[in-house]
């Protein structure tokens, strides 16, 4: 992942997000998953995915992706 950032710093894009909300949030929802609570994870990072993917941002909208499929898993 640090590949993924430093390559998103390169674009000037790392310093518009902050990836510890973005990954705080991601561990947040998984804890939520595992609460039994999986519908309400996955519309969650449904929408972390969504506004990253936006703001064609790589890292975050991978965190999110990757997170979703370990839930749904």
């Amino acid at each position: 992942m640090e590949t993924d950032k430093q390559a998103a710093e390169l674009q000037g894009k790392a310093q518009e997000i902050d990836y510890a909300k973005i990954e705080s949030d991601v561990a947040a929802l998984r804890q939520l998953a595992k609460q039994g609570k999986t519908q309400e994870a996955v519309d969650g990072l449904l929408n972390i995915e969504k506004q990253q993917r936006v703001a064609e941002d790589v890292v975050g909208t991978k965190m999110a992706c990757t997170a979703l499929l370990e839930v749904r898993g």
